[in-house]
């Protein structure tokens, strides 16, 4: 089923199942979840450091850097990270770099491990939330948007308001970026680039807060994406948080780590050009993805992404068969290293 159609059958679900979001103010707690989330290498580690500038509890369990991929570090909660990745195997998508099209039947979110997982992470966000003296968390995970429909009951578990920031990048650019991080073939990257995106768009189908923040934007001037971002979340500016924001945007924003900017010299399909064409408009001109305006434009592209992901099945079969070769020669590998030392102990050669 392509992404549009899957999003349209999601909120007749959500909806069906009290997962909309609940119009009555009085029924939602003070407490704000700000979930980041899109593709990857389009600035979301970043902006969740940005996020801190502005009073953000950014949890108290941060991934480690890595030199190579993230040198100033991803600022992701590790049990987040962690229990996301246990929700793939639990519905049978693999890993987040799966590019299945494949809708994931309605069944599969309502699996007793996977409902089990939703109620541990609640609880462990509501734990967060309320110690936090913000009262406002980040969490920021790709693969949120991903898992949307198991990411909604767990914030309707945690009882906490559920906000959403999208990270875009010029296709192009992210193209070219996960080339030199990870050495993806490019058409990995354009699956993946249409999966994240559309994925964390689900949030905004059903009614949650959510705005665009583009990635070329907001390192040209991170000052004013983190007050728009201020604003949106009814921050108030204090002299604290305006030095704490021009200190980040001087001395953490490194623009030398920025090596692709705007389109770049990668060609995509027209497709992914369209959708990033669209999303940075709401940016520039702050529409939500969650109103009618910009909803209807989204589901206008409907079937051109019905008609990208058909061959996304084959592409991620061929992905597994590469992965299982490998581990495979890997295996025998290892195998006859071990019988290799085995013999030469058995010889006296080797202790």
């Amino acid at each position: 089923m392509a992404i549009c159609a899957y999003t349209a059958m999601m909120r007749v679900y959500l909806i069906n199942n009290h997962h909309i979001l609940n119009d009555d103010s009085s029924a939602l707690s003070d407490h704000k979840l700000v979930c980041v989330n899109g593709m990857m290498r389009t600035g979301s580690s970043a902006l969740t450091r940005g996020l801190a500038a502005l009073g953000v509890d950014l949890g108290a369990q941060i991934q480690k850097s890595e030199a190579i991929v993230n040198p100033t570090g991803f600022w992701e909660d590790a049990e987040i990270y962690d229990t996301l990745h246990s929700v793939y195997r639990a519905i049978g998508l693999g890993d987040h770099m799966s590019t299945s099209a494949q809708n994931i039947p309605a069944s599969r979110w309502e699996r007793p491990k996977v409902r089990a997982i939703a109620q541990k992470l609640a609880g462990y966000v509501q734990r967060t939330l309320s110690h936090s003296e913000s009262r406002i968390v980040a969490a920021k995970n790709p693969s949120i948007g991903r898992l949307m429909p198991f990411w909604l009951r767990m914030v309707e578990l945690a009882k906490c308001e559920d906000w959403y920031i999208l990270t875009i990048r010029a296709p192009a650019a992210v193209v070219k970026s996960c080339r030199r991080a990870w050495n993806f073939p490019d058409e990995l990257s354009h699956a993946l680039w249409v999966q994240f995106t559309a994925g964390a768009i689900q949030a905004a189908a059903v009614g949650r807060p959510t705005i665009a923040i583009d990635y070329d934007r907001f390192m040209a001037d991170p000052s004013a994406s983190l007050f728009r971002i201020a604003r949106w979340l009814k921050i108030s500016p204090a002299p604290d948080i305006r030095t704490a924001v021009e200190a980040f945007s001087t001395g953490f924003i490194r623009r030398d780590l920025q090596h692709f900017v705007g389109s770049s010299s990668a060609t995509v399909p027209p497709l992914l050009q369209q959708l990033y064409t669209a999303l940075h408009n709401a940016s520039l001109s702050g529409i939500a993805l969650n109103s009618e305006e910009f909803q209807s434009q989204w589901q206008s592209f409907a079937p051109d992404i019905a008609a990208f992901t058909r061959n996304l099945d084959a592409l991620d079969k061929a992905r597994q068969k590469i992965f299982a070769k490998r581990l495979y020669w890997r295996g025998r590998s290892a195998l006859k290293d071990t019988l290799a030392r085995a013999k030469a102990r058995a010889a006296g050669r080797v202790k």
